[in-house]
């Protein structure tokens, strides 16, 4: 076999005239020739990776290799919808566990593997979990010795050919800055403010055109709603409901419809913005025209639902009839502790010593104003709700009972005035979003929420359906057989 002079050869044959070689000129002549050599190289390994960025994954063997794919073993024709658009801007509005995540971890993967940059926007560092975590368990199965995930802030994805994927939160949106990304995804982007999505989100494309993808659930009319309409007309908008994704229960569906307020049930699952951010949407049903206050039923029992007044508020308290599930008696007042106590324990004394459900929110005040109730011999338990989720839990819980009418108020027109400053507490009441995409429940500025508040906590224990009516007087609940030893 005769000798072959490779690129590789003859450049080691020429380090060695450089260093063997005693000729001057010959040395000169052979480091310029080296440096030629090094320099064709360099060119041809740009060129090689230029050639590299500029190809197109295939989308099957991509598929078969993660093991994912819109197609099998179930049919997600939404997906397959989205995979088949050619938009630079692509805004997804479906509901919660609807495939979206997951279609942009996709298209998050495609894009490093065709040596781009990505960047993924997310309310909050958790959320950018979630495409981090589809794309963490892809790159296992296929590419574990070419891509690496990091879950530490900032998350972040890195490839062997210098692709990179970046996760930032909208909460500290200014590490946004400073580069260019040929694709850019913003999670769950309705919960992200107008102002940052328009500072941050949409210049960091940069000069290129670049592709952007905007997916979430909606949240009332705001400016991601507005995104999609302009996407819809550019065939670019697309929108599914949860039970779309073939992989989603309906058993969880029919669920999460029962047990849910409805305006929250058809943003997160039907993806249908809601203008209306009043609360207790079907509430005018809930009112009745019945006899208020209504007296003690020995045949009957109740709850007592307090919140404590702060400040310049009022403390409020409300009386539902668990054999009626019903609204008895709503009070209203203001005063120091040992006015409110004794206000509080005649009226719970006035329907059979009753369970109370009380505000603790304040460690040092509310928890001692339980304490001494109990001390006192009442069925007394606290509810702090100063928590974003425990409040949410309350109030929801209420929300649900109106909205399926399993609770009853007095109508305005029969009530005292404190059942109907009650009323308008519960017309007015309504929601924002916190900066992390929270739901928060509140009064509008400037108004109160104490007796929402009550109402919630004397609903807190209330069954769905009213108790049937003892046949006796009793004061337990709950009787147990004679035992007979």
């Amino acid at each position: 076999m005769p000798n072959v002079l490779t690129e590789k050869i003859l450049k080691r044959k020429v380090k060695d005239i450089i260093k063997k070689e005693k000729d001057k000129d010959l040395v000169l002549k052979g480091i310029k020739m080296y440096r030629e050599m090094e320099a064709d190289e360099k060119v041809k390994e740009q060129s090689q990776r230029a050639m590299a960025t500029k190809l197109v994954v295939d989308d099957n063997k991509l598929q078969e290799m993660i093991d994912w794919s819109p197609y099998h073993p179930k049919r997600h024709q939404k997906q397959i919808e989205v995979l088949n658009c050619q938009n630079d801007k692509i805004v997804i509005m479906a509901g919660k566990r609807g495939g979206k995540t997951a279609l942009c971890a996709y298209f998050a993967l495609k894009g490093l593997l065709e040596g781009q940059d990505v960047l993924v926007v997310a309310p909050s560092y958790g959320l950018g979990d979630r495409i981090l975590e589809y794309l963490h368990n892809w790159i296992k199965k296929a590419f574990v010795d070419e891509m690496k995930v990091s879950f530490r802030p900032p998350q972040k994805v890195t490839t062997a050919w210098g692709a990179t994927l970046d996760c930032r939160s909208a909460e500290q949106p200014d590490q946004i800055m400073g580069k260019e990304y040929p694709i850019v995804i913003a999670d769950e982007c309705s919960k992200v403010d107008e102002k940052i999505q328009q500072r941050f989100i949409v210049p960091a494309t940069g000069t290129k055109i670049g592709k952007r993808y905007y997916i979430s659930t909606p949240f009332g009319r705001n400016w991601f709603w507005k995104e999609w309409r302009r996407a819809c007309e550019k065939g670019g908008g697309f929108q599914w409901k949860s039970i779309d994704n073939p992989y989603f229960r309906k058993e969880k569906w029919e669920q999460a419809k029962k047990e849910l307020p409805d305006f929250i049930f058809k943003q997160e699952y039907e993806a249908e913005p809601q203008q209306d951010t009043m609360v207790f949407g079907g509430f005018p049903q809930c009112l009745e025209n019945y006899p208020f206050p209504q007296s003690y039923n020995p045949k009957h029992l109740y709850l007592v639902g307090v919140d404590l007044g702060k400040y310049e508020s009022f403390t409020a308290v409300s009386v539902i009839d668990r054999m009626l599930n019903k609204e008895v008696q709503h009070l209203r007042f203001q005063g120091d502790w040992g006015l409110q106590k004794q206000k509080i324990i005649s009226l719970v004394d006035e329907y059979g010593q009753c369970p109370i459900w009380i505000d603790s929110t304040s460690i040092t005040v509310g928890d001692a104003y339980v304490q001494e109730l109990a001390d006192a011999g009442y069925n007394v338990m606290g509810y702090k709700i100063q928590g974003g989720i425990s409040k949410r839990q309350l109030v929801e819980k209420l929300i649900v009972m109106i909205q399926n009418r399993n609770i009853i108020f007095p109508d305005d027109a029969i009530g005292t005035s404190d059942s109907q400053e009650a009323n308008l507490e519960c017309r007015a009441y309504t929601y924002s979003l916190s900066p992390s995409g929270n739901i928060i429940y509140q009064a509008p500025q400037g108004e109160y929420d104490d007796c929402v508040m009550a109402r919630a906590l004397a609903c807190w224990e209330l069954d769905e359906k009213p108790l049937p009516e003892m046949k006796e007087a009793k004061n337990e609940a709950i009787t147990f057989p004679e035992q007979k030893f």
